[in-house]
């Protein structure tokens, strides 16, 4: 669009308010519809739904749990609109997570969802009353098994 000849009318303003809806209704549709890689893993899936969620609950961040670092990276494929904070036990997993778009690596041993989301709040990526949507592997001894929850940060 070309904004400087549009803005030279009679209606200057309506026109670049204009524009603006446009181009937000564009980039809304982007981030809705994003084109992503193909699903092929349960992995991925779950990924691809936390990145749906957060934006359908206009969620403020998205925290993955994860030893290896394989779910924040999945996360990060699908481009989502918020921070990934991603907290692993391993500092060679944190340093390698700082290389993907939008991955914020916080070493932990502990890795508890408390920690994730008191340092939410101290870093000022969340407040009382946001959403906040979390990933993680429960369980060990299945690798595979996988869980989303939708926290409300107290």
């Amino acid at each position: 669009m070309l904004s400087g000849e549009v803005a030279q009318g009679k209606y200057p303003v309506e026109s670049v308010s204009t524009m603006l809806s446009i181009i937000k209704e564009g980039e809304s549709f982007v981030a809705r519809f994003p084109i992503s890689p193909s699903i092929v893993t349960g992995r991925d899936s779950l990924a691809s739904a936390a990145v749906n969620v957060a934006y359908e609950l206009k969620a403020k961040l998205i925290v993955a749990l994860t030893k290896d670092g394989n779910l924040a990276r999945d996360v990060a494929k699908f481009k989502p609109s918020v921070p990934v904070m991603s907290y692993t036990p391993s500092r060679k997993v944190g340093r390698q997570l700082q290389l993907h778009r939008g991955l914020y690596p916080v070493v932990s041993e502990s890795m508890t969802l408390e920690e994730a989301m008191d340092d939410a709040v101290k870093m000022g990526w969340t407040k009382k009353g946001d959403k906040v949507v979390v990933l993680s592997n429960d369980d060990e001894d299945t690798p595979q098994q996988f869980t989303m929850r939708i926290e409300t940060v107290a």
